[in-house]
């Protein structure tokens, strides 16, 4: 009678097994990289949405980045916009960050804005290995630069 033996279905499992057990964490890994990509559009999108906003109201808009509560919020509405776990607000420049972790930008209705960088990368990531969304003050172009191919 022809068959398999237990002996040969245990080693086809812990070979399936041990597949498994290698794969998953390169699974994780594009996962989590996938939220941060998703998290750095989220970011880029949102300015341009505010500064458009600013420029056919006419009134100034301003973003509030929380990098404590990981997320974006409009100053004087109930719009937000919540990151997630994945995703880490990691480090600013060009702008003032207050004592809460609070990052304020301002867009004009001229198109203008006070202009702002950010580092966006995985929590569980080492520093400075994310991308860095920069906001041009002068024209609100929106440039995004991978610091991990640095």
């Amino acid at each position: 009678m022809a068959g398999f033996t237990l002996i040969e279905l245990v080693i086809v499992l812990v070979i399936i097994g041990l597949g498994a057990a290698l794969v998953a964490p390169a699974i994780d890994s594009g996962m989590r990289m996938r939220e941060v990509r998703s998290g750095v559009r989220a970011l880029a999108s949102v300015f341009k949405t505010l500064q458009s906003d600013a420029i056919r109201t006419g009134q100034t808009q301003t973003l509030l980045i929380d990098s404590v509560e990981n997320e974006l919020v409009v100053e004087g509405t109930n719009r937000s916009l919540s990151l997630g776990d994945v995703v880490r607000l990691a480090k600013f420049g060009e702008v003032v960050v207050d004592t809460d972790g609070v990052a304020r930008v301002r867009f004009f209705p001229n198109g203008s804005n006070s202009g702002v960088s950010v580092l966006v990368d995985d929590a569980e990531s080492p520093e400075n290995l994310g991308y860095v969304v920069r906001l041009d003050p002068l024209i609100g172009s929106v440039e995004v630069f991978d610091e991990s191919t640095s």
